[in-house]
């Protein structure tokens, strides 16, 4: 069973899909120029120093494409249609919640419910689809996230 990380430390949560999809495809590794370094665990000082080069410590996620390209990933935008979630796992959504817009990520669905990784602290969360679509900010769609070629 896929260990996905279930909390932050700062505003980091566009990072934490990231690393999320990561650990979807199989991997604790990253693709970084030509060298591949391993996803930062929680409460290091390679944690922080990735946080802060994302701008994420004392707010949210700047230059999000810098980051997705230097974790190794592809950002494809869908839409909000369970159809689609179903076929393109796993799924960056942009809710609001109780914090305000935060990113969770799609790893599953199951019937009418979509598992969501990064919204409920310290485990993941089942989330009805008519809900996921009343909290999703529909301004930003959806992305499938994609692991690039190594």
């Amino acid at each position: 069973m896929i260990k996905y990380q279930n909390t932050q430390q700062f505003c980091e949560c566009q990072l934490v899909s990231i690393w999320n999809a990561c650990r979807f495809w199989g991997s604790d590794w990253f693709v970084w120029g030509v060298d591949e370094q391993e996803i930062p665990r929680q409460f290091t000082k390679k944690y922080y120093a990735a946080c802060d080069d994302a701008n994420a410590v004392h707010g949210g996620v700047i230059g999000i494409d810098k980051q997705i390209k230097k974790y190794g990933i592809k950002a494809v935008r869908g839409k909000f249609t369970l159809k689609w979630f179903k076929s393109h796992l796993p799924i960056e959504v942009s809710v609001f919640c109780h914090r305000g817009y935060h990113s969770v990520l799609a790893v599953r669905v199951d019937h009418g419910d979509v598992i969501l990784a990064n919204y409920a602290f310290g485990r993941l969360h089942r989330m009805k689809w008519k809900r996921l679509l009343k909290i999703a900010n529909k301004e930003c769609a959806p992305c499938q996230y994609v692991m690039r070629k190594r």
